[in-house]
């Protein structure tokens, strides 16, 4: 598992192994929350033409969250509560409370 700077975390949450989080602006991730194995979560991305400077969004995962296998979460998003994101799911816009998203992108279920 990698961890950059700028995470906030609250207590009774998981992260699996092999899991990624990168985050340059703000990521949060909210109690209750489980993160499957091999997850990627990044509040930035950047142009191929300058690796050098990053376009930031925050992220924002709320409480009582499943995140499966192999899910791709991109800034600027916020997941609300008690959702489910299926595995190997590309996650480019806000998922409502109570939700199953699925899907490359992200389609509401």
């Amino acid at each position: 598992m990698y961890i950059s700077m700028f995470l906030k975390e609250e207590k009774q949450k998981f992260i699996g192994i092999g899991s990624i989080i990168v985050s340059r602006e703000y990521i949060s991730i909210g109690k209750g929350t489980h993160v499957a194995e091999y997850t990627v979560i990044r509040d930035q991305d950047h142009l191929i033409s300058d690796l050098n400077k990053f376009h930031t969004k925050p992220i924002i995962i709320k409480e009582n969250v499943w995140i499966c296998n192999k899910v791709s979460i991109l800034k600027g998003t916020t997941i609300n509560s008690n959702s489910i994101l299926g595995a190997h799911a590309v996650v480019n816009k806000d998922i409502p409370a109570n939700s199953l998203a699925v899907g490359i992108p992200v389609e509401i279920k």
